[in-house]
């Protein structure tokens, strides 16, 4: 006659390990109830998902995001060369 097959199980409740795991998971909870995107945002998320490609080390690589209809800055560079050399010339004597 053979013996028959036991098998038991303990169970032990550590009740500081529960309550740690319960806050883990209330504040990796997704909210159901977060507001919509906005359009800057759906747009911003568009261009990510549109250029976005990972580089040899496993890095996010993408475009920057420009946005259209900006106005032109204009012709700033003749009196931004002026202004440069003047605190060039400036330095020079007040080193």
């Amino acid at each position: 006659m053979t013996a028959p097959n036991v098998t038991a199980y303990r169970i032990s409740l550590d009740r500081e390990l529960h309550g740690l795991l319960e806050r883990f998971w209330l504040q990796e909870e997704v909210n159901v109830n977060s507001k919509a995107l906005t359009k800057e945002e759906e747009e911003c998320e568009a261009h990510f998902v549109a250029t976005y490609r990972r580089d040899a080390q496993g890095r996010f690589v993408l475009r920057l995001p420009f946005r259209s209809g900006v106005r032109r800055l204009g012709d700033s560079t003749i009196p931004a060369r002026s202004a440069f050399r003047r605190m060039e010339s400036r330095f020079a004597h007040q080193p």
